[in-house]
Formats: structure tokens, C-alpha cells, sequence
């Protein structure tokens, strides 16, 4: 299904579709900073998230983000 897809999808390779929405609609990447941290950083904002790295799917990012 369509939910199993997107929750088992490794964040790495969905830069290209996490957008902003609907504050500035800017693409937000994912940042290794070390080994236990990276941050979703938005190219026309700046918003900063800092995540664990141990997250990797999109399943466990809005797990962790709605926590």
C-alpha cells in the first residue's frame, strides 16, 4: 500500500520531495552533522530540525517529530 511505501522510505532518498509546505514552500534536505545527529534544513527559509540519526525512515521521522 501506498502508507507501507512511504513510511519504509529511507529519508535519504526522498530529498527532492520534502517540501515546506505551506509556510514558504521551500525543499528541505536532510544534513549528516555527526553520527548522532542530523538536521532537516529548508533552502529558502532556514528552518533547522535537528533529528537523531538513527532515524531513517519517513515512518520514523514523524514519529519522532509528532513525540
Amino acid at each position: 500500500s501506498n502508507k507501507e511505501l512511504l513510511e519504509g522510505a529511507q529519508l535519504k532518498t526522498l530529498n527532492f520531495l520534502m517540501q515546506h509546505w505551506p509556510l514558504c514552500g521551500g525543499v528541505i534536505n536532510i544534513i549528516s552533522v555527526s553520527k548522532e545527529k542530523n538536521v532537516l534544513h529548508c533552502q529558502v527559509c532556514g528552518l533547522r530540525i535537528d533529528v537523531p540519526a538513527h532515524i531513517c525512515t519517513v515512518g520514523e521521522l514523524v514519529v519522532y517529530l509528532m513525540a
